[in-house]
């Protein structure tokens, strides 16, 4: 387990043969009615009913559909395995009790949550992504070494960094008899007496990567972890926690999450047992008058305008997180897809050559340009991350009206300004830009065109990030620029590069 406190306990329910069903004490604690220790003392108190019967033992197991009370209340099915990131601070435990009396994480998660358990742990003076899942079985899948997930962490440390020796830490090294694996570990910047590490492991052993760079005469001063697996920590502030989209779930580990359809169908089936039991009709709609997950999006345009439901093109993270967004139909528009747009923001805020790491004031001071805009998606995916405001060039009719639209339904009018223009040919910037994406047709070599044109019409800043997906590489870097960045996702290929001061 990662960067695990010795005292650190964490209460995780065992695991059951899914053929007889769930011991009904997992399934309360699920449920969020109890802990499952209190969930056993409810059934010793005989408090708890399976199918209008006393339940005597917390061995008793049940299947999908039975009826359970809690003092003559019905109790509602189980929720779905649900995983949750959490940006942990430094100064929690991971812990639900702490003999010794300090914070938890379990006591600071905002409200809201069901029960949770953590998968693997942070010790005390670590941060950054921690998973968190109502399901104690898929906490420990998670965990197991056999997924071959690397836990990435950046780790600023103080002493002589040995580049040739931290590469060979990835032939794995033995540290007080303990063998660890491979590990990947590559210097991103020094300052002084200091440097900040990217690190990765695959065992995630007790205290694994402090006890390594201790050996190395490299004292740990942060340890922040950005990645678990194919789950990043992002843009997510600390304290805050996300839910994992159940598609995700569906499509990274293979769990047999609920669609929204499904999951309605479920409550109608509860209802209809709540309605058996008790002789009157309840309610199986969504709870708290909250609307389907399935609800269309308000200022929907209508068909005839030519927009289609970008149903797979959402807003990643922040503000608007989960935000559908409208693309033009046909293929005239290519929206830059969730993952390359999350690979991008990962970079942007957090890289350590980025002026936009960690520094909020500036993210907030930040103008956008969205050149070749089309849905809009990268320009208000940088707003709903912090962004101050934004501005789209884009000559499609279709597009043009797809981006409105994204525009109103995310209510950002104010921050926005639309210019019908072609980015090739741009008119004259009121104000230059800190941030500028440029996503150009694939195979038509618009990118260096487009960057000058830009450029003399003064949109790009002293200093400012400019961000280019294309399918085509450039011959070579563009004058005025210094290549930070270049990577590769798919067919996408992502420059970033930086304008002369």
């Amino acid at each position: 387990m990662d960067d695990l406190d010795d005292d650190d306990i964490v209460d995780q329910p065992e695991a059951e043969p899914t053929e007889r069903g769930e011991r009904i004490a997992k399934w309360l604690a699920r449920a969020g009615v109890a802990s499952r220790r209190d969930a056993e003392k409810l059934i010793g108190e005989r408090r708890v009913k399976l199918e209008n019967r006393v339940v005597e033992t917390p061995a008793t197991f049940i299947q999908p559909g039975d009826l359970v009370t809690v003092d003559g209340r019905i109790v509602a099915n189980a929720q779905r395995s649900r995983l949750f990131r959490y940006h942990k601070p430094v100064g929690l435990v991971t812990t639900h009790r702490d003999e010794k009396g300090r914070r938890t994480v379990f006591e600071a998660l905002p409200p809201g949550l069901p029960r949770v358990v953590s998968v693997g742990r942070l010790d005390l003076n670590s941060e950054g992504l921690l998973l968190l899942t109502n399901d104690g079985e898929l906490a420990r899948r998670l965990e197991l070494p056999a997924n071959g997930w690397l836990r990435r962490y950046r780790v600023r440390v103080n002493g002589f960094v040995d580049e040739r020796i931290l590469a060979g830490l990835a032939q794995g090294i033995t540290v007080e008899g303990v063998r660890y694996g491979p590990i990947e570990a590559g210097l991103d910047s020094r300052q002084g007496a200091n440097a900040w590490l990217t690190v990765a492991i695959h065992e995630g052993k007790n205290r694994e990567v402090r006890r390594v760079m201790q050996h190395l005469n490299l004292a740990v001063s942060r340890l922040i972890r950005t990645a678990y697996g194919p789950f990043q920590l992002g843009s997510l502030t600390r304290g805050s926690v996300e839910e994992v989209n159940p598609k995700v779930l569906r499509d990274q580990l293979g769990l047999k999450t609920d669609t929204p359809a499904q999951e309605r169908l479920r409550k109608v089936k509860a209802a209809a047992r709540a309605e058996r039991f008790a002789g009157g009709p309840e309610q199986a709609g969504p709870p708290g008058g909250m609307a389907p997950a399935d609800a269309p999006l308000p200022g929907d345009p209508d068909k005839g305008r030519g927009i289609r439901d970008g149903t797979a093109l959402r807003i990643i993270a922040g503000q608007h997180r989960g935000r559908r967004l409208l693309a033009p139909a046909g293929q005239a528009t290519r929206p830059t897809a969730d993952r390359v747009r999350q690979a991008l923001f990962d970079m942007l805020w957090h890289a350590p050559w980025s002026p936009f790491a960690e520094d909020r004031a500036r993210i907030e001071a930040a103008r956008v340009l969205d050149a070749f805009a089309g849905t809009g998606a990268l320009g208000l995916e940088a707003l709903s991350r912090g962004a101050g405001s934004a501005t789209f060039l884009e000559n499609d009719r279709a597009a043009l009206a797809a981006l409105r639209a994204n525009i109103a339904a995310c209510r950002e009018e104010a921050r926005c300004r639309v210019l019908p223009a072609d980015a090739t040919r741009p008119p004259r910037a009121q104000a230059p830009c800190d941030l500028v994406f440029l996503d150009p047709p694939y195979r038509e070599g618009l990118m260096e065109t487009a960057l000058a044109a830009l450029s003399a019409a003064g949109w790009i800043a002293p200093g400012a990030l400019v961000c280019a997906e294309y399918g085509v590489p450039p011959a070579a870097t563009p004058p005025g620029f210094t290549l930070l960045a270049d990577r590769a996702h798919g067919p996408a290929l992502l420059l970033v590069l930086e304008a002369a001061a």
